[in-house]
């Protein structure tokens, strides 16, 4: 624990930095770095409690509530979209499920909490970023060109037709982080991942084909929580559907 307080003294320049630029973060970097304290030890404690117990339903159990928190927050993030916690709570769950379901039905990962929880987060944690920017790009895009779908609309267009091309940009916009960080891996940046099991004595390879295996796992992520979000969202911003 001693190299963990010895870290604060990066929280502490950026503090400081923040002071002198008069940039008012003071307060949220400190309640960040708390907040990220006690609950990365709470989680660690629960996880090693899981792994105790090795039982699957408590794994189960433990990626649902991670799921509920995600949907939250993602929602809430962007709560002028109509029912966008529900959306974002839909597009992770699914997005979660379909994931694990083929990296287990291909026994790419193996069915115990040491494989299951840590994928899940990764999965569950991007896809809830993701459905954020979906909605919020969608929404701007919506009310941007409002005048423009409504003409269409009023031509005889259906909904669909009238907001694909903004509903294409929301999905794009939102994969663009996964698919930039995907191309320059190892290049640019070495993921944590990655870098966690080199420090924690793993042979490089086996980190490298663990975290191209995660690399890959995000993309469809993130591919299939833009499309829900933003098909679901776009029925909600448009709601006389034809």
């Amino acid at each position: 624990m001693i190299e963990v307080f010895c870290s604060l003294l990066l929280i502490l320049l950026a503090i400081l930095l923040s002071y002198f630029e008069k940039l008012d973060l003071e307060r949220d970097i400190l309640i960040a770095t708390i907040r990220a304290f006690f609950q990365l030890m709470a989680v660690g404690l629960a996880i090693h409690l899981i792994f105790e117990i090795d039982d699957m339903r408590m794994v189960i159990i433990m990626i649902g509530v991670m799921v509920a928190i995600a949907g939250y927050t993602s929602g809430i993030r962007v709560a002028y979209v109509p029912n966008s916690m529900a959306y974002a709570l839909l597009a992770i769950s699914l997005s979660t499920s379909i994931i694990l379901g083929i990296m287990l039905v291909f026994d790419i990962i193996y069915l115990s909490p040491r494989y299951v929880i840590p994928i899940a987060g990764m999965v569950i944690g991007n896809s809830m970023t993701v459905a954020s920017l979906s909605m919020d790009r969608l929404h701007n895009e919506i009310r941007s060109n409002w005048s423009i779908i409504e003409g269409a609309i009023s031509l005889g267009a259906s909904n669909k037709q009238a907001s694909r091309s903004y509903l294409k940009n929301s999905i794009r916009v939102a994969m663009i982080s996964s698919i930039d960080t995907t191309k320059t891996v190892g290049l640019v940046y070495l993921p944590g991942g990655m870098a966690g099991m080199i420090l924690g004595g793993a042979a490089p390879i086996d980190a490298v084909k663990l975290q191209i295996i995660i690399m890959y796992m995000l993309i469809a992520a993130a591919m299939i929580t833009s499309m829900v979000v933003s098909y679901a969202s776009c029925r909600a911003l448009l709601p006389s559907s034809r």
